[in-house]
C-alpha cells in the first residue's frame, strides 16, 4: 500500500486483532486505523502533533498524548523541558 502524497511518513505501527493502527507525519499528523488483512483503511484521525475499547497512547516532541478508538483525546501531558523528545506508539 502506497500513500498517494509523498509529504506523508508512516512513522509507527501496532496491530490488535483485525485492526492494525499506523501513525504517519508531514503534511497531516495522525493515526490510521486499517483492516490488518487487507489494508482498507477504516478510519483516521488527526492528532496535530508528530506522532470495542482500545486506548491509543501517541509519544511526540515534548507530550503524551491518549485517545480511545474512536479519536476522542483523554489526555495530553506536556514534559516542561522542551528539548526532551518521546517518539513511539503503543496500544493497551
Amino acid at each position: 500500500m502506497t500513500f498517494p502524497s509523498a509529504s506523508i511518513i508512516y512513522t509507527d505501527v501496532a496491530v490488535q486483532g483485525n485492526r492494525l493502527y499506523a501513525a504517519y507525519q508531514g503534511s497531516q499528523q495522525g493515526v490510521s486505523i486499517r483492516d490488518a488483512n487487507t489494508l482498507k483503511k477504516n478510519s483516521y484521525f488527526n492528532t496535530g502533533v508528530d506522532a470495542s475499547r482500545n486506548i491509543i497512547y501517541l509519544a511526540a516532541k515534548n507530550h503524551f498524548l491518549k485517545y480511545d478508538s474512536s479519536s476522542k483525546k483523554l489526555l495530553d501531558m506536556t514534559f516542561p523541558i522542551k528539548s526532551i523528545k518521546y517518539t513511539d506508539i503503543s496500544i493497551k
